[in-house]
């Protein structure tokens, strides 16, 4: 693992040479994974890294900003998240969200409450939604749910 530094500043990265045609950088584990043919020149790598070094950065400090563990933001608000064992239900009191689950895996349980909440969120605002378009002769149509996982990243500011 390498350091590349840039007005005080620093990106570490690590460099994996395999059998293809284009250069990729991705964030891994804290750090900069950049795969590419074993024919790409260094000095090619850490040119491109220098322009393009300010976008790099912002988005490698993003990537250390992820939530724990222990933390969910609902509508905005930071929540700490408390989980035992038990059927699926959660409960927000204050600033703690209370979840019970069998699962251990904290993505799907985060992912299980956004989807909850959604849904809950929807049936709120859905007969206004309704009012409107049928108002406007419009027949409305259902509304689906499903978590989607852009491969490039999402930029939230």
């Amino acid at each position: 693992m390498e350091k590349y530094e840039k007005d005080g500043k620093s990106i570490p990265y690590l460099i994996q040479r395999k059998q293809i045609k284009n250069t990729y950088f991705r964030y891994r584990n804290g750090h900069l994974l950049i795969t590419t043919n074993p024919r790409t020149k260094i000095d090619q790598i850490l040119s491109f890294m220098d322009s393009k070094f300010d976008q790099f950065y912002e988005k490698f400090e993003r990537s250390k900003q992820m939530e724990s563990d222990h933390e969910i933001t609902l509508w905005g608000k930071p929540l700490r998240l408390v989980k035992s064992y038990g059927k699926f239900s959660y409960e927000m009191i204050g600033n703690t969200l209370y979840v019970d689950s069998k699962s251990d895996d904290i993505i799907k349980i985060k992912h299980e409450i956004y989807k909850l909440e959604m849904i809950q969120r929807i049936k709120e605002i859905l007969p206004i939604v309704n009012h409107v378009i049928q108002s406007k002769g419009i027949s409305p149509i259902p509304i689906k749910l499903k978590y989607l996982k852009s491969k490039f990243g999402s930029i939230l500011k």
